[in-house]
């Protein structure tokens, strides 16, 4: 007798742009939701943009945005993979 093959499992990906928000987070875990019976990998995207006249400043803007980007990522991971948690298949 023939064992029934197994199905292989499709990874497929997400890649959520955020902006920090909680509509953002709701986006990135609907679509997780809609392939909630498939392998994902989750990517999350922040974009921000440095002010173009940097020489005048007498701080450094792109280490302040850099760490509140790296910052707002950690948090709303921890949000996301809360969320996902409570995603039943």
């Amino acid at each position: 007798m023939l064992a029934p093959k197994k199905k292989k499992l499709v990874e497929r990906s997400i890649l959520g742009i955020t902006d920090f928000t909680k509509s953002s987070t709701n986006a990135v875990l609907f679509a997780a939701n809609l392939l909630k019976n498939t392998a994902i990998k989750l990517k999350l995207l922040n974009v921000y943009e440095t002010p173009t006249e940097k020489a005048t400043l007498l701080i450094s803007v792109d280490d302040i945005l850099t760490q509140d980007s790296e910052s707002g990522l950690k948090k709303q991971t921890t949000e996301i993979t809360s969320g996902l948690k409570n995603i039943t298949p």
